[in-house]
Protein backbone atom coordinates (compact mmCIF):
# COMPACT_ATOMS: atom_id res chain seq x y z
CA UNK A 1 0.00 0.00 0.00
CA UNK A 2 1.44 3.12 -1.07
CA UNK A 3 2.27 5.65 1.57
CA UNK A 4 0.60 9.23 2.04
CA UNK A 5 2.08 12.65 2.14
CA UNK A 6 1.09 16.01 2.34
CA UNK A 7 3.71 18.44 1.41
CA UNK A 8 3.03 22.29 2.64
CA UNK A 9 4.84 24.79 0.79
CA UNK A 10 5.20 28.49 2.45
CA UNK A 11 6.43 30.67 -0.59
CA UNK A 12 7.01 33.99 2.14
CA UNK A 13 9.40 32.16 4.81
CA UNK A 14 13.11 33.21 3.98
CA UNK A 15 12.63 35.22 1.19
CA UNK A 16 13.89 31.99 -0.77
CA UNK A 17 12.08 31.85 -4.62
CA UNK A 18 10.02 28.02 -4.13
CA UNK A 19 8.76 28.25 -7.54
CA UNK A 20 10.69 25.02 -9.05
CA UNK A 21 9.56 23.26 -5.51
CA UNK A 22 6.23 21.35 -6.97
CA UNK A 23 8.16 20.51 -10.33
CA UNK A 24 11.07 18.81 -8.07
CA UNK A 25 8.59 17.39 -5.69
CA UNK A 26 6.82 15.26 -8.59
CA UNK A 27 9.82 14.34 -10.78
CA UNK A 28 11.87 13.40 -7.32
CA UNK A 29 9.12 11.81 -5.51
CA UNK A 30 8.41 7.41 -5.90
CA UNK A 31 5.18 7.83 -6.77
CA UNK A 32 5.16 3.88 -6.94
CA UNK A 33 5.71 4.08 -3.05
CA UNK A 34 4.22 7.45 -2.46
CA UNK A 35 0.25 9.75 -3.11
CA UNK A 36 1.33 12.97 -3.12
CA UNK A 37 -0.78 16.29 -1.73
CA UNK A 38 0.35 19.28 -2.62
CA UNK A 39 -0.90 22.63 -0.85
CA UNK A 40 1.18 26.41 -1.10
CA UNK A 41 -0.11 28.56 1.61
CA UNK A 42 0.94 31.90 2.41
CA UNK A 43 -0.99 32.02 6.02
CA UNK A 44 -0.48 30.59 9.14
CA UNK A 45 -3.88 30.55 9.97
CA UNK A 46 -4.12 28.11 6.81
CA UNK A 47 -1.00 25.83 7.83
CA UNK A 48 -2.82 25.08 10.98
CA UNK A 49 -5.83 24.43 9.30
CA UNK A 50 -4.31 21.72 6.87
CA UNK A 51 -2.46 20.06 9.43
CA UNK A 52 -5.13 19.70 11.69
CA UNK A 53 -7.46 18.35 8.81
CA UNK A 54 -4.51 15.85 7.91
CA UNK A 55 -4.63 14.52 11.78
CA UNK A 56 -7.80 12.65 10.89
CA UNK A 57 -7.00 11.51 7.70
CA UNK A 58 -4.77 8.59 7.06
CA UNK A 59 -1.78 10.15 6.49
CA UNK A 60 1.63 9.14 7.12
CA UNK A 61 3.97 12.01 6.71
CA UNK A 62 3.21 16.37 6.67
CA UNK A 63 6.70 17.72 4.63
CA UNK A 64 6.87 21.38 5.60
CA UNK A 65 8.65 23.19 2.60
CA UNK A 66 9.90 26.94 4.60
CA UNK A 67 11.67 28.18 7.31
CA UNK A 68 11.61 27.25 11.41
CA UNK A 69 8.60 29.21 11.74
CA UNK A 70 6.65 26.88 9.08
CA UNK A 71 7.87 23.94 10.96
CA UNK A 72 6.74 24.81 14.12
CA UNK A 73 3.21 25.54 13.10
CA UNK A 74 3.15 22.07 11.44
CA UNK A 75 4.95 19.97 14.09
CA UNK A 76 2.59 21.53 16.92
CA UNK A 77 -0.60 19.34 15.11
CA UNK A 78 2.23 16.18 14.65
CA UNK A 79 3.34 16.04 18.44
CA UNK A 80 2.26 13.02 20.10
CA UNK A 81 0.72 11.50 16.84
CA UNK A 82 1.84 8.86 14.37
CA UNK A 83 2.09 11.42 11.65
CA UNK A 84 6.01 12.12 10.83
CA UNK A 85 7.32 15.16 10.16
CA UNK A 86 9.39 15.73 6.85
CA UNK A 87 11.64 19.17 6.27
CA UNK A 88 12.63 20.46 3.00
CA UNK A 89 14.68 23.39 4.47
CA UNK A 90 13.81 27.03 3.31
CA UNK A 91 14.12 29.55 5.86
CA UNK A 92 16.42 31.55 6.89
CA UNK A 93 18.47 30.02 9.90
CA UNK A 94 16.86 26.10 9.59
CA UNK A 95 18.39 25.41 13.07
CA UNK A 96 15.86 22.29 13.13
CA UNK A 97 16.69 20.76 10.08
CA UNK A 98 20.83 21.58 10.46
CA UNK A 99 20.48 19.50 13.51
CA UNK A 100 19.19 16.59 11.83
CA UNK A 101 21.68 16.80 9.34
CA UNK A 102 19.11 17.52 6.65
CA UNK A 103 20.64 18.94 3.48
CA UNK A 104 19.98 21.99 2.94
CA UNK A 105 19.57 21.63 -1.28
CA UNK A 106 16.14 21.04 -2.12
CA UNK A 107 16.63 18.05 -4.07
CA UNK A 108 18.91 16.08 -2.13
CA UNK A 109 16.17 16.63 0.39
CA UNK A 110 13.32 15.20 -1.35
CA UNK A 111 15.50 11.96 -1.22
CA UNK A 112 15.81 11.94 2.24
CA UNK A 113 12.25 11.91 2.12
CA UNK A 114 11.72 9.55 -0.52
CA UNK A 115 14.16 6.89 2.00
CA UNK A 116 11.45 7.73 4.87
CA UNK A 117 13.90 6.74 7.78
CA UNK A 118 12.36 8.01 11.21
CA UNK A 119 13.51 8.80 14.43
CA UNK A 120 11.49 9.93 17.42
CA UNK A 121 12.67 13.05 19.31
CA UNK A 122 11.92 15.18 21.88
CA UNK A 123 9.97 18.68 21.92
CA UNK A 124 9.36 21.39 24.60
CA UNK A 125 6.31 23.10 25.59
CA UNK A 126 6.35 27.36 26.87
CA UNK A 127 2.82 28.24 27.85
CA UNK A 128 1.26 25.24 26.15
CA UNK A 129 3.05 26.59 22.95
CA UNK A 130 5.02 24.16 21.18
CA UNK A 131 8.48 24.10 20.24
CA UNK A 132 11.25 21.88 18.56
CA UNK A 133 14.52 23.18 18.97
CA UNK A 134 15.32 26.58 21.42
CA UNK A 135 12.76 29.03 23.26
CA UNK A 136 15.03 32.55 24.01
CA UNK A 137 14.31 34.68 26.76
CA UNK A 138 15.82 38.05 26.87
CA UNK A 139 18.00 39.41 24.34
CA UNK A 140 17.78 36.95 21.56
CA UNK A 141 13.96 37.19 22.20
CA UNK A 142 14.74 40.66 21.43
CA UNK A 143 16.38 40.81 18.42
CA UNK A 144 13.65 37.92 17.08
CA UNK A 145 10.85 40.50 17.41
CA UNK A 146 13.15 43.16 15.40
CA UNK A 147 14.31 40.82 12.69
CA UNK A 148 10.49 40.07 12.59
CA UNK A 149 9.87 43.50 11.49
CA UNK A 150 12.79 43.60 8.94
CA UNK A 151 12.05 43.93 5.86
CA UNK A 152 15.17 42.20 4.75
CA UNK A 153 15.92 39.07 6.04
CA UNK A 154 18.82 36.43 6.17
CA UNK A 155 22.27 36.02 8.37
CA UNK A 156 23.73 39.28 7.36
CA UNK A 157 20.56 41.62 8.75
CA UNK A 158 20.31 39.25 11.99
CA UNK A 159 24.26 39.87 12.29
CA UNK A 160 23.24 44.07 11.93
CA UNK A 161 20.49 43.73 14.58
CA UNK A 162 22.46 42.03 17.16
CA UNK A 163 25.28 44.24 17.06
CA UNK A 164 23.30 47.20 16.75
CA UNK A 165 21.44 46.42 20.09
CA UNK A 166 23.81 45.02 22.49
CA UNK A 167 25.25 48.70 22.73
CA UNK A 168 21.77 49.21 24.76
CA UNK A 169 20.23 46.09 25.91
CA UNK A 170 20.39 45.66 29.68
CA UNK A 171 20.52 42.21 31.63
CA UNK A 172 17.09 41.44 33.35
CA UNK A 173 16.41 39.77 36.57
CA UNK A 174 14.77 36.22 36.68
CA UNK A 175 13.12 33.83 39.02
CA UNK A 176 14.16 31.00 37.56
CA UNK A 177 12.70 27.32 39.13
CA UNK A 178 14.20 24.24 37.75
CA UNK A 179 12.33 20.47 39.05
CA UNK A 180 11.80 22.30 41.67
CA UNK A 181 15.05 24.79 42.61
CA UNK A 182 14.83 27.82 42.55
CA UNK A 183 17.70 30.68 42.17
CA UNK A 184 17.57 34.08 40.64
CA UNK A 185 19.43 35.13 37.91
CA UNK A 186 20.55 38.47 36.49
CA UNK A 187 21.15 37.46 32.95
CA UNK A 188 21.71 38.85 29.02
CA UNK A 189 19.43 35.74 27.67
CA UNK A 190 18.48 32.83 28.99
CA UNK A 191 17.90 29.89 26.44
CA UNK A 192 16.34 26.64 27.41
CA UNK A 193 17.69 24.32 24.49
CA UNK A 194 16.35 21.07 23.04
CA UNK A 195 18.59 21.48 20.19
CA UNK A 196 21.78 22.87 20.16
CA UNK A 197 21.61 25.76 17.24
CA UNK A 198 19.64 29.03 16.88
CA UNK A 199 20.16 28.16 13.10
CA UNK A 200 23.24 29.28 10.69
CA UNK A 201 25.22 26.57 12.91
CA UNK A 202 25.12 29.35 15.86
CA UNK A 203 25.57 26.81 18.77
CA UNK A 204 24.04 27.85 21.93
CA UNK A 205 24.38 24.71 23.46
CA UNK A 206 26.55 22.57 22.18
CA UNK A 207 26.15 19.41 24.07
CA UNK A 208 22.02 19.38 23.76
CA UNK A 209 20.34 16.62 22.42
CA UNK A 210 17.27 15.99 21.12
CA UNK A 211 16.68 12.42 22.64
CA UNK A 212 18.34 12.49 25.70
CA UNK A 213 15.05 13.93 27.84
CA UNK A 214 16.58 16.80 29.16
CA UNK A 215 16.70 20.48 28.28
CA UNK A 216 20.30 22.35 28.63
CA UNK A 217 19.79 25.56 29.83
CA UNK A 218 21.75 28.58 28.92
CA UNK A 219 22.49 31.54 30.91
CA UNK A 220 23.98 34.18 29.47
CA UNK A 221 25.14 36.68 31.96
CA UNK A 222 26.35 40.65 31.51
CA UNK A 223 29.42 41.20 29.62
CA UNK A 224 32.14 44.16 28.96
CA UNK A 225 31.39 45.26 25.22
CA UNK A 226 35.03 44.27 24.02
CA UNK A 227 34.04 40.77 25.32
CA UNK A 228 32.18 40.10 22.33
CA UNK A 229 35.45 39.74 20.69
CA UNK A 230 35.52 35.72 21.85
CA UNK A 231 31.58 35.28 22.51
CA UNK A 232 30.36 35.71 19.16
CA UNK A 233 33.32 33.41 17.38
CA UNK A 234 32.37 31.03 20.32
CA UNK A 235 28.76 30.35 19.06
CA UNK A 236 29.74 29.06 15.53
CA UNK A 237 33.03 27.18 17.00
CA UNK A 238 30.92 24.79 19.59
CA UNK A 239 32.45 26.56 22.61
CA UNK A 240 29.77 28.96 23.93
CA UNK A 241 29.52 26.97 27.06
CA UNK A 242 32.84 27.65 28.03
CA UNK A 243 32.65 31.45 27.79
CA UNK A 244 33.72 32.55 31.48
CA UNK A 245 30.51 34.28 31.51
CA UNK A 246 27.84 31.79 30.68
CA UNK A 247 26.29 29.29 32.71
CA UNK A 248 24.40 25.63 31.82
CA UNK A 249 21.69 24.22 33.76
CA UNK A 250 19.44 20.99 32.80
CA UNK A 251 16.32 20.50 33.88
CA UNK A 252 12.85 19.25 32.20
CA UNK A 253 10.74 21.31 34.18
CA UNK A 254 11.25 24.68 34.62
CA UNK A 255 9.63 28.14 35.48
CA UNK A 256 10.68 31.81 34.76
CA UNK A 257 9.18 34.70 36.49
CA UNK A 258 10.32 37.75 35.05
CA UNK A 259 9.33 41.36 35.64
CA UNK A 260 7.17 42.14 32.78
CA UNK A 261 5.37 40.61 29.64
CA UNK A 262 7.97 40.36 26.72
CA UNK A 263 8.96 38.74 23.41
CA UNK A 264 10.04 35.07 23.49
CA UNK A 265 12.02 33.71 20.68
CA UNK A 266 10.15 30.48 19.51
CA UNK A 267 12.25 28.42 17.03
CA UNK A 268 13.13 31.58 15.58
CA UNK A 269 9.78 33.16 15.81
CA UNK A 270 8.99 36.10 17.76
CA UNK A 271 5.98 35.39 20.48
CA UNK A 272 5.02 37.88 23.02
CA UNK A 273 3.90 36.15 25.97
CA UNK A 274 2.60 36.73 29.58
CA UNK A 275 5.84 37.50 32.48
CA UNK A 276 5.44 33.94 33.99
CA UNK A 277 6.69 31.17 31.27
CA UNK A 278 6.10 27.83 32.13
CA UNK A 279 8.29 25.33 30.30
CA UNK A 280 8.12 21.40 29.82
CA UNK A 281 9.51 18.67 28.25
CA UNK A 282 7.57 16.22 26.34
CA UNK A 283 9.94 13.36 25.58
CA UNK A 284 10.37 11.29 22.11
CA UNK A 285 7.01 13.06 20.84
CA UNK A 286 7.85 13.93 17.46
CA UNK A 287 8.42 11.59 14.79
CA UNK A 288 10.81 12.97 11.67
CA UNK A 289 12.26 11.68 8.61
CA UNK A 290 15.89 11.86 8.74
CA UNK A 291 19.18 10.26 6.94
CA UNK A 292 19.41 6.87 7.35
CA UNK A 293 23.55 7.02 7.83
CA UNK A 294 24.08 10.26 10.01
CA UNK A 295 22.45 8.60 13.51
CA UNK A 296 22.36 6.20 15.80
CA UNK A 297 19.60 5.08 17.94
CA UNK A 298 21.15 7.33 20.71
CA UNK A 299 22.17 11.22 20.99
CA UNK A 300 22.23 11.25 17.09
CA UNK A 301 22.69 14.44 17.14
CA UNK A 302 25.52 14.78 18.70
Amino acid sequence: MKKKIKFIINPLSGGKNKNSIPGLIYDLMDQEKYDIDLHITTSEENTLAIAIAAKNEKIDAIVAVGGDGTLNNIARFLTGTEIALGIIPMGSGNGFARELHIPMNSSKALELINEFNIKTVDTGSVNNKIFMNVCGIGFDAHVTGLFAGSKTRGLKTYAQLTLKEMRTYKPQTYQLTIDGKKNIQKAFMLVVCNGTQYGNNAYIAPEASFDDGMFNITIVEDFKWFELVSLIPQLFLKKIHEAKNVKTFFGKSIKIMRNEPAFVNIDGESVWMNNELLIDLKPLSLKVIVPTSNFTDKNFNK
